[in-house]
């Protein structure tokens, strides 16, 4: 997987520390999801009654993620287009689980394309996770610790591309 140059402009305008800030909460949100789906679980295993907010309509809202992901700055949230969509996935992963949540307390049967569409999109939210904090540990991987400044590496690739653009505009 490699950067996505229309997410990491905004990036490379953070600090080392910042970025390591980012990268952390974004971990801790994964650990916390994943807690929240493992309760999910037993809810829907074994009969353990499920959260009161699990089942209301803005149940994303409550989970931890959705607290940490509802305070993050506007800012924040602009410097990666995957961030407006893992708010879209989660919330529509919340919405599934609550009509999981839902039969499973009217002691229906689960329709397995039910819980089929409630795995891919919890699928989808994770993908949004992992390769959100791919390109914000690439970025800083790609830095200097001391310094913050571009490395070698990283500074050449961005020579040539510039390198080859000034060759096409020259040869208009």
């Amino acid at each position: 997987m490699t950067s996505n140059s229309k997410g990491s402009k905004g990036l490379n305008t953070l600090s080392n520390k910042q970025l390591e800030r980012i990268i952390a909460e974004i971990d801790q949100a994964i650990e916390w999801h994943q807690s929240w789906y493992k309760q999910l679980l037993r809810s829907l295993i074994s009969n353990v009654p499920a959260n009161k907010h699990d089942l209301s309509d803005n149940a994303h809202t409550f989970c931890e993620f959705g607290q940490w992901f509802n305070k993050l700055p506007t800012d924040t949230k602009k410097l990666h287009p995957h961030f407006s969509e893992m708010g879209t996935a989660h919330q529509k992963m919340h919405q599934g689980a609550k009509v999981l949540l839902s039969l499973n307390e009217a002691k229906s049967a689960i329709p397995v394309s039910l819980l089929d569409q409630f795995h891919a999109d919890l699928d989808t939210l994770r993908d949004l996770f992992e390769a959100v904090s791919y390109e914000f540990s690439d970025v800083l991987h790609t830095r200097d610790p001391l310094t913050g400044a571009t490395d070698r590496t990283n500074l050449l690739s961005h020579l040539r591309k510039e390198h080859e653009r000034c060759k096409r505009h020259s040869q208009r």
